[in-house]
């Protein structure tokens, strides 16, 4: 019963950096596309899904958190 717990709590720490490195890529991607001349709108459009997808990621994150203590 601990290890399925170390291994749930184990797992969440990988979804935690998995969610760390794609909203920091999101935004990598607004900011090479701010600054290059010329980027296609699809680059525009993937870049705003990632941040979308991190960022409600971290906003329910937030929110359990806040419920769970």
């Amino acid at each position: 019963m601990a290890q399925e717990a170390e291994e749930q709590q184990e797992f969440s720490r990988r979804r935690l950096w998995a969610m760390a490195v794609l909203t920091v890529l999101g935004l990598g991607m607004w900011v090479v596309s701010a600054v290059t001349i010329g980027v296609p709108p699809l680059m525009w459009f993937f870049g705003g899904l990632l941040l979308l997808g991190g960022g409600g990621y971290w906003w329910a994150y937030l929110k359990y958190r806040r419920r769970t203590r």
